[in-house]
């Protein structure tokens, strides 16, 4: 693998805030600005954030781990992941594999809602043996979304441990 997965530091984030603004391009519906915040949020409220670098030191993924609020068994994952990722279905799977992996150590489950627009994030996801639930609507949100999770165990394709 050509990357390197490491705990995130406040440097990495204030690396990857400068790349988000100034690669200024479609976050989501939103501007940059608005993405940042959202990016700032999630760290605050995550036990661990990791950082996936490249063999240049150039920031390729972030994923980061919360515990639920009403079920401190299950962590809120999320995954924001760079243009190093574009050509590589393989490299984020490997990348994400690790991850999740030690994610699992933490909690007894990973759980989030995807929107359904994000094809690619949940092929990933069901690679990796997270159960995708049917798309519904969310209060307060335009389009569909699907519960994604992963019990315990171990994930597909994983070496046992």
């Amino acid at each position: 693998m050509r990357y390197c997965i490491r705990e995130a530091t406040s440097l990495d984030m204030a690396r990857i805030v400068q790349l988000m603004v100034e690669r200024s391009g479609d976050w989501s519906g939103s501007t940059a600005g608005a993405a940042v915040e959202r990016l700032q949020e999630a760290w605050r409220l995550s036990r661990r954030v990791w950082v996936t670098v490249d063999s240049g030191g150039l920031p390729a993924a972030l994923f980061g781990i919360a515990p639920m609020e009403d079920d401190k068994a299950v962590g809120r994952f999320w995954i924001l992941a760079f243009d190093a990722f574009d050509d590589s279905d393989r490299d984020i799977r490997a990348v994400a594999r690790l991850v999740f992996d030690e994610m699992l150590q933490e909690f007894d489950r990973l759980e989030n809602v995807i929107d359904s627009r994000k094809t690619r994030t949940i092929d990933l996801l069901k690679s990796l043996g997270f159960a995708i639930e049917p798309a519904t609507t969310r209060e307060g949100f335009e389009g569909q979304f699907h519960r994604a999770w992963l019990s315990g165990g171990r994930l597909a394709g994983a070496p046992a441990n």
